[in-house]
Protein backbone atom coordinates (compact mmCIF):
# COMPACT_ATOMS: atom_id res chain seq x y z
CA UNK A 1 0.00 0.00 0.00
CA UNK A 2 1.19 3.17 -0.84
CA UNK A 3 0.08 7.24 -0.39
CA UNK A 4 -0.14 9.50 -3.36
CA UNK A 5 1.21 12.96 -2.15
CA UNK A 6 0.05 15.62 -4.54
CA UNK A 7 1.54 19.36 -4.19
CA UNK A 8 -0.65 22.21 -4.96
CA UNK A 9 -0.41 25.84 -4.12
CA UNK A 10 2.56 24.82 -2.53
CA UNK A 11 1.06 22.24 0.23
CA UNK A 12 2.23 18.47 -0.43
CA UNK A 13 -0.92 16.75 0.68
CA UNK A 14 -2.30 12.69 0.77
CA UNK A 15 -4.99 12.49 -1.82
CA UNK A 16 -5.41 8.91 -2.73
CA UNK A 17 -4.05 5.68 -3.02
CA UNK A 18 -1.48 3.63 -4.71
CA UNK A 19 0.35 0.06 -5.31
CA UNK A 20 4.13 -1.11 -5.69
CA UNK A 21 3.96 -3.44 -8.26
CA UNK A 22 7.92 -3.49 -8.99
CA UNK A 23 10.48 -1.71 -7.61
CA UNK A 24 10.22 1.38 -9.34
CA UNK A 25 6.70 0.68 -10.60
CA UNK A 26 3.20 2.42 -9.10
CA UNK A 27 -0.23 1.86 -10.32
CA UNK A 28 -3.10 4.18 -9.10
CA UNK A 29 -5.95 5.89 -10.81
CA UNK A 30 -6.28 7.95 -13.80
CA UNK A 31 -8.48 10.89 -11.95
CA UNK A 32 -6.34 11.22 -9.11
CA UNK A 33 -3.97 12.33 -11.95
CA UNK A 34 -6.50 14.34 -14.41
CA UNK A 35 -8.47 16.98 -13.41
CA UNK A 36 -11.04 17.82 -16.23
CA UNK A 37 -8.05 18.51 -19.07
CA UNK A 38 -5.07 19.04 -17.37
CA UNK A 39 -2.85 16.32 -15.86
CA UNK A 40 -0.53 16.83 -12.99
CA UNK A 41 2.78 17.06 -13.73
CA UNK A 42 5.17 14.52 -12.16
CA UNK A 43 7.14 16.74 -10.55
CA UNK A 44 3.78 17.67 -8.18
CA UNK A 45 3.77 13.70 -7.27
CA UNK A 46 5.11 11.91 -4.41
CA UNK A 47 4.58 8.12 -3.75
CA UNK A 48 5.10 6.94 0.23
CA UNK A 49 5.98 3.85 0.78
CA UNK A 50 5.71 1.74 3.99
CA UNK A 51 3.67 4.37 6.14
CA UNK A 52 0.89 3.36 9.00
CA UNK A 53 -0.01 6.68 10.31
CA UNK A 54 -0.32 9.00 7.69
CA UNK A 55 -0.48 11.93 9.73
CA UNK A 56 1.97 11.47 12.02
CA UNK A 57 6.10 10.30 12.33
CA UNK A 58 6.78 8.11 15.07
CA UNK A 59 10.50 6.98 16.07
CA UNK A 60 10.78 3.55 14.49
CA UNK A 61 9.03 5.05 11.26
CA UNK A 62 10.32 2.94 8.15
CA UNK A 63 8.32 5.19 5.68
CA UNK A 64 9.61 6.32 2.63
CA UNK A 65 9.01 9.28 0.47
CA UNK A 66 10.39 8.67 -2.95
CA UNK A 67 9.68 11.44 -6.30
CA UNK A 68 7.69 10.66 -9.45
CA UNK A 69 9.56 10.78 -12.77
CA UNK A 70 6.93 10.05 -15.05
CA UNK A 71 3.45 9.40 -15.40
CA UNK A 72 1.30 7.68 -18.03
CA UNK A 73 -2.22 7.80 -17.76
CA UNK A 74 -4.30 5.39 -19.76
CA UNK A 75 -5.08 7.31 -23.09
CA UNK A 76 -8.86 6.30 -23.39
CA UNK A 77 -9.65 7.38 -19.49
CA UNK A 78 -12.84 8.42 -19.39
CA UNK A 79 -13.31 10.98 -16.30
CA UNK A 80 -17.57 10.92 -16.63
CA UNK A 81 -17.95 6.68 -16.87
CA UNK A 82 -14.44 6.57 -15.23
CA UNK A 83 -13.73 3.62 -17.81
CA UNK A 84 -9.90 2.97 -17.81
CA UNK A 85 -9.22 4.26 -14.72
CA UNK A 86 -5.73 3.53 -14.52
CA UNK A 87 -2.12 5.25 -14.26
CA UNK A 88 1.28 4.33 -13.84
CA UNK A 89 4.07 6.16 -12.14
CA UNK A 90 7.65 5.68 -13.03
CA UNK A 91 9.68 6.33 -9.56
CA UNK A 92 12.64 8.33 -9.60
CA UNK A 93 14.51 5.75 -8.14
CA UNK A 94 14.43 2.12 -7.21
CA UNK A 95 13.18 1.35 -3.77
CA UNK A 96 14.49 -1.01 -1.48
CA UNK A 97 11.98 -4.07 -0.48
CA UNK A 98 11.63 -4.21 3.85
CA UNK A 99 9.41 -5.78 6.05
CA UNK A 100 7.39 -2.27 5.57
CA UNK A 101 7.82 -1.81 2.02
CA UNK A 102 7.08 -4.90 -0.51
CA UNK A 103 5.28 -5.24 -4.07
CA UNK A 104 2.13 -6.85 -5.02
CA UNK A 105 2.05 -9.44 -7.64
CA UNK A 106 0.21 -8.46 -10.91
CA UNK A 107 -2.03 -11.47 -11.68
CA UNK A 108 0.07 -12.55 -14.81
CA UNK A 109 0.45 -16.26 -13.42
CA UNK A 110 -2.44 -17.12 -11.62
CA UNK A 111 -4.34 -18.57 -14.10
CA UNK A 112 -7.06 -19.12 -11.08
CA UNK A 113 -7.86 -15.21 -10.77
CA UNK A 114 -6.95 -14.14 -14.01
CA UNK A 115 -9.54 -16.32 -15.90
CA UNK A 116 -11.16 -18.35 -13.22
CA UNK A 117 -14.47 -17.21 -11.47
CA UNK A 118 -13.81 -15.06 -8.88
CA UNK A 119 -17.54 -14.02 -8.01
CA UNK A 120 -17.86 -14.31 -4.50
CA UNK A 121 -14.45 -14.93 -3.56
CA UNK A 122 -12.94 -12.55 -0.85
CA UNK A 123 -11.46 -9.54 -1.82
CA UNK A 124 -9.27 -6.78 0.78
CA UNK A 125 -8.80 -3.02 0.15
CA UNK A 126 -6.87 -0.38 1.94
CA UNK A 127 -6.44 3.23 2.99
CA UNK A 128 -6.60 6.25 4.76
CA UNK A 129 -9.58 7.69 3.13
CA UNK A 130 -12.65 8.86 4.27
CA UNK A 131 -14.22 6.29 7.48
CA UNK A 132 -17.69 8.14 5.98
CA UNK A 133 -19.31 10.11 3.04
CA UNK A 134 -17.95 13.52 3.49
CA UNK A 135 -16.41 12.78 6.76
CA UNK A 136 -12.89 12.61 8.39
CA UNK A 137 -10.33 10.95 6.90
CA UNK A 138 -8.08 8.24 8.75
CA UNK A 139 -5.10 9.06 10.36
CA UNK A 140 -4.02 4.93 10.63
CA UNK A 141 -4.29 2.60 7.59
CA UNK A 142 -7.62 0.65 7.61
CA UNK A 143 -8.42 -2.21 5.99
CA UNK A 144 -11.77 -4.13 4.77
CA UNK A 145 -12.43 -7.14 3.32
CA UNK A 146 -15.89 -7.75 0.85
CA UNK A 147 -16.97 -10.04 -2.02
CA UNK A 148 -16.68 -10.42 -5.55
CA UNK A 149 -19.65 -8.99 -6.81
CA UNK A 150 -21.99 -10.78 -9.27
CA UNK A 151 -20.83 -8.70 -12.72
CA UNK A 152 -25.04 -8.47 -13.91
CA UNK A 153 -25.70 -7.44 -10.27
CA UNK A 154 -23.45 -4.66 -10.59
CA UNK A 155 -24.49 -3.59 -14.02
CA UNK A 156 -28.28 -3.30 -12.54
CA UNK A 157 -27.39 -1.91 -9.77
CA UNK A 158 -25.39 0.97 -11.46
CA UNK A 159 -27.78 0.49 -14.93
CA UNK A 160 -29.16 4.06 -14.70
CA UNK A 161 -25.48 5.78 -14.45
CA UNK A 162 -22.47 3.92 -16.10
CA UNK A 163 -23.02 1.15 -18.50
CA UNK A 164 -20.30 -1.53 -15.86
CA UNK A 165 -18.43 -3.98 -18.76
CA UNK A 166 -15.48 -6.59 -18.11
CA UNK A 167 -13.50 -3.28 -17.40
CA UNK A 168 -14.93 -2.85 -14.07
CA UNK A 169 -14.37 -5.07 -11.32
CA UNK A 170 -17.24 -4.86 -7.90
CA UNK A 171 -16.63 -5.86 -4.49
CA UNK A 172 -19.01 -5.14 -1.26
CA UNK A 173 -21.07 -7.00 1.30
CA UNK A 174 -24.66 -6.84 1.62
CA UNK A 175 -25.78 -5.07 4.46
CA UNK A 176 -21.95 -3.81 5.25
CA UNK A 177 -21.38 -0.18 6.29
CA UNK A 178 -18.12 -0.70 5.27
CA UNK A 179 -16.49 0.38 1.48
CA UNK A 180 -13.79 2.11 -0.08
CA UNK A 181 -14.42 5.87 0.19
CA UNK A 182 -13.13 9.07 -0.91
CA UNK A 183 -9.44 9.20 -0.76
CA UNK A 184 -9.16 5.77 -1.04
CA UNK A 185 -9.11 5.77 -4.85
CA UNK A 186 -6.18 4.75 -6.56
CA UNK A 187 -5.36 2.45 -3.89
CA UNK A 188 -5.27 -1.93 -4.12
CA UNK A 189 -8.18 -4.73 -4.26
CA UNK A 190 -6.11 -7.24 -3.55
CA UNK A 191 -6.95 -11.24 -3.91
CA UNK A 192 -4.76 -13.92 -2.18
CA UNK A 193 -4.07 -17.50 -4.71
CA UNK A 194 -1.95 -20.35 -3.47
CA UNK A 195 -0.46 -17.98 -0.07
CA UNK A 196 0.48 -15.03 -2.87
CA UNK A 197 -1.37 -11.72 -2.96
CA UNK A 198 -2.29 -10.12 -6.49
CA UNK A 199 -3.74 -6.72 -7.35
CA UNK A 200 -7.08 -7.06 -9.12
CA UNK A 201 -8.51 -4.04 -8.53
CA UNK A 202 -7.77 0.37 -8.56
CA UNK A 203 -10.59 1.71 -6.48
CA UNK A 204 -12.27 4.24 -8.75
CA UNK A 205 -15.57 4.87 -8.03
CA UNK A 206 -19.05 4.47 -6.10
CA UNK A 207 -22.65 5.51 -4.62
CA UNK A 208 -21.35 7.62 -2.05
CA UNK A 209 -19.62 5.26 0.53
CA UNK A 210 -21.47 1.96 1.59
CA UNK A 211 -24.85 3.02 -0.02
CA UNK A 212 -26.82 0.03 0.32
CA UNK A 213 -27.04 -2.18 -3.09
CA UNK A 214 -24.33 -0.05 -4.31
CA UNK A 215 -21.03 -2.06 -4.34
CA UNK A 216 -17.35 -0.45 -5.16
CA UNK A 217 -16.35 -0.03 -8.19
CA UNK A 218 -12.67 -0.93 -9.16
CA UNK A 219 -10.70 -1.09 -12.43
CA UNK A 220 -10.21 -4.77 -13.29
CA UNK A 221 -6.88 -5.42 -13.67
CA UNK A 222 -6.29 -7.93 -15.43
CA UNK A 223 -7.84 -6.16 -18.36
CA UNK A 224 -5.22 -4.40 -18.59
CA UNK A 225 -1.91 -6.37 -17.96
CA UNK A 226 -1.11 -6.38 -21.39
CA UNK A 227 -1.14 -2.52 -21.51
CA UNK A 228 0.99 -2.37 -18.11
CA UNK A 229 3.05 -4.53 -19.62
CA UNK A 230 3.74 -2.11 -23.15
CA UNK A 231 4.03 0.77 -21.12
CA UNK A 232 6.98 0.04 -18.36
Amino acid sequence: MAALFIEEGGIKSSQCGATLVSSNIVLTASHCIVDGSTKKEASSLTIRLGEHFIEQDSPDDAAEDVPVASVITHPEFNPSTYLNDIAILKLAKNVTFTQRISPVCLPFHSEKLRHGKIEGLPATITGWGRISFNGPSSDVLQMATFQIVNQEDCRKAFEKWIKITRNYLCAGNKGSTKDSCQGDSGGPLVMVDKGRWYLMGIVSFGRRCATPGFPGVYTRITEYLDWIEKNV
